[in-house]
């Protein structure tokens, strides 16, 4: 955390869980830590990097999907025009991602619609 202005911070600890009263905890652990460094006590804080750590639950599980055919052709919504450099507008096939499916590649370039 920091003054706002200044261009150095402080690592104080932030309590779990994360609420107002970890944040209170954590910027009277800032005043307490500056006061030692700093004389601007009236200037607003902020916080500038949250590091945290984590734990290794296991394997994730990830879905699995059904193989339905060797290409996008069922996702295919027809084509449109894109610009991708100064040399003007290629007609640019776009597919819905929701009719799409694993495994099946697409050529590029190609616009895939959310």
């Amino acid at each position: 955390m920091r003054y706002r202005g200044q261009s150095y911070e402080l690592t104080v600890p932030l309590p779990l869980p994360v609420g107002a009263a970890a944040l209170s905890d954590a910027e009277a652990a800032f005043h307490a830590a500056a006061q030692r460094w700093l004389r601007v006590p009236d200037e607003t804080v902020e916080a500038v990097t949250l590091r945290s750590a984590g734990v290794d639950s296991g394997q994730p599980q990830l879905p699995r999907f059904e193989h339905v055919g060797p290409d996008a052709t069922g996702a295919h919504m027809g084509g449109k025009p894109v610009w991708f450099d100064d040399t003007g507008a290629v007609a640019t096939p776009c597919y819905d991602r929701k009719l799409a499916s694993a495994g099946q590649p697409v050529r590029g370039p190609a616009v895939i619609v959310n």
